[in-house]
């Protein structure tokens, strides 16, 4: 899966949430699932999204509540 063109950041994300629901029992772990989204975006929406989370999104740790 990868972000369309045209695609907004928003409609991505909402489509990618389907396809991981579509298989619950994937195996990936949760930071398997970001890098694959990351990856997959055009480049603008990347570095906003790094911008936003102050640095590289892939370097964040990710904490379960």
């Amino acid at each position: 899966i990868e972000q369309d063109d045209g695609e907004s950041l928003y409609e991505y994300w909402e489509r990618f949430k389907k396809v991981c629901a579509s298989c619950p029992y994937h195996g990936y772990t949760n930071q398997d699932l970001i890098l694959y989204f990351v990856n997959s975006l055009d480049r603008d929406d990347a570095n906003m999204l790094s911008s936003a989370c102050g640095g590289n999104l892939q370097n964040k740790t990710i904490l379960v509540a």
